[in-house]
């Protein structure tokens, strides 16, 4: 016999409706055997909010229920007239609790309270990190360090030179001299000794060290074979490399600066029109007025001379007769102390000499200024440390040999609370990338001189 389709589909969907009813009838068979129902809900015992998760078992029984984002849980009652309850939770008290059926066959309600659970902990002493140390040598001495992209860079040496020729007097040498490389993690990577008396180590304005040297400069790298020195002539590092003190896209930054005038330009080079852009003029009106008025102290023969002086080079009179008297070695006489900084997509120039902060974008567009308050805190040390890696100043304050470092926000020229160093006295402070690292060796020890770094908080 031919099977008809339309005939089958009907006789399947009639077969599956038989088959729901059929499950139904048999759960709610299950469900009347298994009698009332008990109907609950969980809260926490202080602030009275449900508490979902609690693991809720009847005694007797291996079937455990949470309860849900509303507290609530359902269990059958059973056939019995009380059951026994155990309520577990992580942050709250275990709770064990006996609940009573309501006479007939409806649904037993509770409410249920949780006590939160009190964990009792050890007491711990907090306390600040200490300075770690990052370079110490039983028998050298730390003279003067860099940190870049390579690691730090300690310059060592076994004893200072105690005497000098006149024309150096006060000016730090350092002798049988040797360069260590540290990676991040303060390990000696590689030694070089330096020939020579040495000075001190700079930066140029990429972040790359130099050693300067009595007679000679050397550029240093990080290579396979070790520490690699590039040799470089002294007047070109004070010439051609240190007045270059950053760099833009498309420029670099650089000053004029001299010991012996009381005013000098910061200014950009476009490296591609080989044209420079005075970004800002530092003048000390004082210290310009008094090196100028000198002219007016002479007599009638050096006014003459400086009058003559002045046409033959192009330069005011009084300004030749300023350096005629040698004012710039008056003890009046003083440089204005203006640092620039590149920070981030800010150009900042700290005038304390007008007490303002100019700023300018990268593409040297001009900023409104900024006042400035650091310089006017009772322990300013005239000194403004940059840390490249943060793109942010810090001001340094001396008090009572303690030395304390202090943030300066550049958009409005306030001070944060800062961080004050550990140990007094500390020298060659400097820093970088979230971090103070200075010299620093006890009083009266023969420890030598360590470099230490502290994290800033």
């Amino acid at each position: 016999m031919l099977c008809d389709p339309a005939a089958d589909r009907i006789f399947n969907m009639t077969m599956r409706r038989l088959l729901l009813i059929v499950t139904f009838l048999s759960c709610a068979a299950a469900a009347a055997a298994q009698g009332p129902w008990l109907h609950g809900t969980v809260t926490d015992a202080v602030h009275g909010r449900p508490v979902h998760d609690v693991h809720v078992r009847v005694e007797g029984r291996p079937v455990v229920v949470l309860t849900d984002r509303h507290g609530v849980f359902v269990l059958p009652f059973g056939s019995t007239d009380r059951v026994e309850l155990e309520l577990s939770h992580v942050a709250h008290e275990r709770m064990g609790i006996t609940v009573q059926r309501s006479p007939g066959p409806d649904t037993t309600f509770v409410r249920l309270r949780l006590v939160p659970a009190v964990t009792e902990l050890p007491a711990v002493t907090i306390t600040a990190p200490g300075p770690e140390v990052v370079h110490q040598d039983p028998v050298m001495h730390v003279g003067d360090y860099r940190v870049d992209a390579d690691g730090v860079w300690v310059l060592e040496y076994r004893q200072a030179q105690l005497w000098h020729p006149q024309g150096e007097a006060g000016r730090q040498l350092f002798r049988e001299a040797r360069l260590v490389l540290l990676d991040t993690l303060f390990r000696t990577v590689a030694t070089a000794p330096l020939p020579g008396r040495v000075r001190r180590l700079h930066q140029d304005h990429l972040g790359r060290v130099i050693v300067e040297g009595v007679a000679q400069a050397w550029a240093v790298k990080a290579g396979p074979a070790g520490i690699v020195l590039d040799p470089i002539a002294i007047d070109v590092l004070h010439g051609a490399i240190l007045p270059w003190t950053g760099h833009v896209p498309g420029h670099l930054i650089g000053n004029d600066r001299t010991d012996h005038w009381p005013a000098f330009n910061h200014f950009a080079l476009d490296t591609a029109m080989d044209q420079a852009h005075v970004l800002h003029t530092v003048t000390d009106a004082l210290v310009m007025q008094l090196f100028r008025s000198q002219y007016k102290y002479m007599s009638g023969r050096d006014k003459v001379q400086a009058m003559n002086m002045g046409r033959e080079l192009g330069v005011d009179p009084e300004v030749v007769a300023g350096y005629m008297t040698g004012f710039q070695h008056d003890p009046y006489f003083s440089v204005p102390y203006a640092p620039l900084f590149v920070l981030g997509d800010t150009i900042a120039v700290f005038d304390h000499a007008d007490g303002r902060m100019h700023r300018f974008h990268t593409d040297l567009a001009s900023l409104p200024p900024v006042p400035m308050q650091h310089h006017r805190v009772r322990g300013w040390r005239d000194r403004l440390l940059h840390d490249r890696a943060h793109h942010r100043v810090l001001a340094r304050y001396d008090r009572n040999g303690r030395v304390r470092l202090r943030p300066i926000d550049i958009s409005t020229g306030e001070l944060a609370p800062g961080h004050t160093l550990a140990h007094p006295y500390p020298d060659e402070v400097q820093v970088h990338d979230g971090h103070a690292y200075y010299l620093y060796r006890p009083h009266g020890s023969l420890q030598r001189r360590t470099l230490y770094r502290e994290a800033l908080r």
